[in-house]
């Protein structure tokens, strides 16, 4: 019984968080769970924010949290109009990468995650340093913390809630 109710728990906890960009990326569609909130403490992106960057190789970008204004399309040449959260400044972005906060199950050899330049083994991040500062694309190459929630992203450590598992590939 226990375990059938941490499973719904996390499965919870999933959902939630990706409910998070679904509200502004065309093209994707999440499910919700009603009555379902984030956990109090919990840092994330708020609703309609994605993860956006220009220039051509994303693995080389750094990506910045914004809110879409005009989304990408064959008109706008695939780019997408957007103000970054963390100075209002408008731009058109290459790529905008909608993602949800990663839990263990995504945690793999290989697998391509957004870490964050801030305090990488942090437990207290405030909102504002999770939603206003650059992360970038890398892959993890270590699991061997695992049981410590620690992975190891682009060979350095981090722990595994200040993280972002991306919702497409870049």
């Amino acid at each position: 019984m226990k375990k059938c109710a941490l499973v719904l728990v996390s499965a919870l906890l999933v959902l939630s968080a990706c409910s998070t960009v679904s509200s502004m990326v065309p093209g994707v569609s999440l499910p919700s769970v009603p009555g379902v909130a984030p956990l109090a403490g919990m840092v994330d992106l708020r609703d309609g924010e994605v993860l956006c960057a220009m220039g051509a190789n994303p693995y080389e970008l750094d990506f910045h949290n914004a809110r879409i204004v005009t989304p990408p399309s064959a008109a706008t040449r695939n780019q997408a109009e957007v103000v970054f959260v963390s100075d209002g400044r408008k731009e058109w972005v290459n790529h905008v990468i909608p993602s949800r906060k990663a839990v263990k199950a995504d945690m793999a050899v290989g697998k391509v995650l957004f870490v964050p330049h801030w305090s990488k083994m942090d437990k207290n991040v405030s909102s504002d340093d999770y939603r206003k500062t650059p992360w970038e694309l890398a892959r993890v190459t270590s699991t061997e913390e695992l049981f410590k929630d620690v992975v190891e992203v682009g060979g350095v450590k981090y722990l595994i809630q200040n993280v972002r598992a991306p919702l497409q590939e870049p």
